[in-house]
């Protein structure tokens, strides 16, 4: 090979590592985007039935100690990596005053600071961890009492899912849409449910548009069957989205009803102070629900 094939040889080869470089920059950037878009479920790092099995009964105290107490559970010291936030997501609640908290711990397990974690109603918060946490600690009320929480790094909030360790330990029965009968409403579209029969808990996960609905102060989007009908009465308050309105997506409050008689999950059109309701049906509106609730049939 001549010393000008040889340069036009190499040439060519230089040309066709720069394609292809920049073919897999295009391609990199283009697979990162997808995973960004992806809403995928935060792992729970409560394990409450691992707590339980070995028996962590107590909550955190003042300076991050184990005050020991059979009303509480805790957490062994879980490493924070390079997580900045910390998310808690509560569904039910108690009447009872609870001390419900989390504790931040440097690397040689020494105490650096608390956060008191809601315990009485639904609600997400999200703490950011300091930068000298390595460790951190979580006190919850026992699960007897029913109050269900998702801790997670990061500031996003998913729907609840048990923590990888709490797996060995679970009894868990799974229903869709199809397995049993929920009498879905004729005018809506189920895009997602899942119900979650764990032990004597149900968590019912939905996503359902409401189409052409005729009902204006109360409509039924489904019974709960007999094999999960609940014990107790459930109410919170759900963002109902109106979509393709002139004016873009609105949301207004409303509130949430189940009611252990008949299985009724309806949507309530209850008017909240200081709320300014910007509709008063439920036409044309996308309603994502989480209901926990204890179930009758154990």
């Amino acid at each position: 090979m001549s010393l000008i094939n040889l340069k036009s040889f190499c040439q060519q080869t230089n040309q066709t590592f720069s394609v292809i470089a920049k073919d897999y920059k295009r391609f990199r950037t283009h697979v990162n985007s997808m995973f960004e878009s992806l809403t995928i479920g935060g792992r729970n790092i409560l394990c409450e039935k691992k707590c339980l099995e070995e028996k962590r009964f107590g909550y955190l105290g003042e300076q991050g100690e184990i005050i020991t107490d059979d009303n509480y559970i805790y957490t062994d010291y879980i490493p924070v990596y390079d997580y900045e936030y910390i998310t808690i997501k509560l569904w039910g609640g108690s009447n009872r005053n609870f001390r419900a908290s989390l504790s931040y711990y440097q690397s040689n397990k020494e105490y650096a600071g608390s956060r008191t974690l809601p315990s009485d109603s639904y609600s997400v918060n999200t703490f950011n961890i300091p930068g000298v946490a390595y460790f951190v600690r979580i006190s919850v009320p026992h699960p007897r009492f029913q109050v269900k929480y998702k801790v997670e790094f990061g500031d996003k909030a998913t729907d609840y899912t048990p923590a990888l360790e709490d797996y060995p330990y679970l009894n868990q029965k799974i229903y869709d849409k199809e397995t049993l009968n929920w009498n879905f409403h004729p005018k809506t579209d189920v895009i997602s449910f899942l119900a979650v029969k764990e032990g004597g808990l149900v968590v019912i996960t939905a996503t359902i548009y409401i189409k052409n609905a005729e009902e204006k102060e109360v409509i039924t989007l489904f019974k709960v069957p007999e094999e999960l009908k609940g014990k107790t009465d459930v109410n919170q308050l759900i963002n109902v989205v109106r979509l393709s309105t002139i004016m873009g997506n609105r949301s207004t409050l409303r509130e949430l009803d189940y009611f252990c008689e008949n299985g009724s999950v309806t949507i309530s059109n209850t008017k909240f102070e200081g709320v300014n309701d910007s509709f008063n049906d439920f036409k044309d509106s996308k309603v994502r629900i989480t209901l926990t609730y204890p179930c009758l049939k154990i």
